[in-house]
C-alpha cells in the first residue's frame, strides 16, 4: 500500500528525520512540522541539502537521488521520499 503524504504518521525515521533537518536548519527539532517548507521556512540551501541527503544515506544506509530531492518542499516530503526510498531499497526492512 503506497503512502500519501497526508498519511505520514509520527515514526522513527519521522523522528529521525526531523532531527536531520533540525541539525541541517540549526534549529530545535520542536520547532518544526511536517509542513515546514525547507527553503521558505527553514532557510535550507542546496548545500545544506547535499548536508542532508549525506547524513540520511549514512544513517539509513541508502542512496538517494540528489536532483529529486532538491525538489522537495516540505519535511512531509523528505518523510514519504526517504521512506519510498528505503521501501525500495530494503524491501524487508522495519
Amino acid at each position: 500500500m503506497s503512502k500519501q503524504p497526508n498519511q505520514v504518521q509520527s515514526s522513527p525515521l519521522a523522528d529521525l528525520i526531523f532531527e536531520a533537518v533540525a541539525r541541517c536548519a540549526n534549529c530545535r527539532h520542536d520547532q518544526l512540522t511536517k509542513q515546514s517548507r525547507l527553503v521558505e521556512d527553514l532557510g535550507v540551501d542546496s548545500i545544506d541539502v547535499l548536508a542532508l541527503t549525506a547524513d540520511l544515506e549514512e544513517e539509513l544506509h541508502i542512496q538517494i537521488d540528489d536532483q529529486a530531492f532538491r525538489h522537495l518542499q516540505t519535511i512531509e516530503d523528505v518523510i514519504v521520499s526517504v521512506s519510498m526510498t528505503l521501501e525500495t531499497q530494503h524491501p524487508h526492512r522495519e
